[in-house]
């Protein structure tokens, strides 16, 4: 495979990659946010676990969970059509995005709760709604960063980076998110991300092909009879 083709091939890849993460990412907005369901969902936990006292807690951190394994569901799902066939168990990418999201989001309630002392901070949310969305998305980006290197780790040796890569991402698309518009915002996870996991996969097939060229084919060894059958032969 020549290098232009070598290019073409990751640029389609790179696309492919923000088309999966952004189709997953509008799924659950339309099938959670513009359907109603999600308010639905939280008025049925509601209803189930109670809103009095401590139970007001929980309930926050079971809506935080159960949403985020929801959102990580549908993402991890298109992105792993993105990437199956090429990396080995990729499946796995599914519950670890899933899963990554649904702790995120866990941690970052509990985080909330221990940095504001179960109050409110003072002033409108607005004052401080950008301040909470960084921390959301610094810590969403470490849970899922961290749990979708555990399914890259036994393929791309020492790419622990990957987990930096996430949350850069992840913070790159929340300022992308609050000063022009959710939407772009999921372009730019799926861009950001997409880059490395690109060129990730461009080293390791380049080392494939240089394995290939430098094995040497094994020469056989001819027996006596088959040497003097050639020189009879050439005779």
């Amino acid at each position: 495979m020549s290098t232009i083709q070598s290019f073409f091939r990751g640029v389609l890849f790179w696309l492919f990659w923000i088309f999966a993460t952004l189709t997953g990412l509008m799924v659950y907005w339309a099938l959670f946010r513009v359907s109603g369901l999600e308010p639905e969902l939280v008025s049925i936990l509601e209803s189930w676990i109670g809103v009095e006292g401590t139970n007001l807690r929980v309930l926050e951190f079971v809506t935080n969970g159960l949403l985020g394994l929801m959102e990580g569901l549908l993402l991890g799902l298109f992105q792993w059509v993105a990437l199956r066939g090429r990396i080995k168990q990729a499946s796995g990418w599914i519950p670890a995005t899933a899963l990554g999201y649904g702790l995120g989001l866990v941690g970052f309630w509990g985080a909330f709760v221990l940095i504001t002392g179960n109050q409110l901070p003072e002033g409108t949310p607005i004052e401080w709604a950008f301040e909470l969305g960084l921390l959301r998305s610094g810590l969403l980006g470490l849970t899922l960063g961290l749990l979708q290197w555990l399914v890259l780790r036994g393929q791309f040796r020492g790419h622990v980076w990957w987990i930096t890569v996430v949350i850069l991402a992840i913070i790159g698309a929340w300022f992308t998110q609050w000063f022009l518009s959710e939407g772009l915002a999921y372009v730019v996870f799926g861009a950001v991300t997409g880059i490395p996991l690109t060129l990730m996969l461009a080293a390791r097939e380049r080392a494939k092909r240089a394995r290939v060229v430098k094995t040497p084919e094994k020469v056989r060894e001819e027996s006596p009879l088959e040497r003097l059958n050639h020189l009879t032969q050439s005779d």
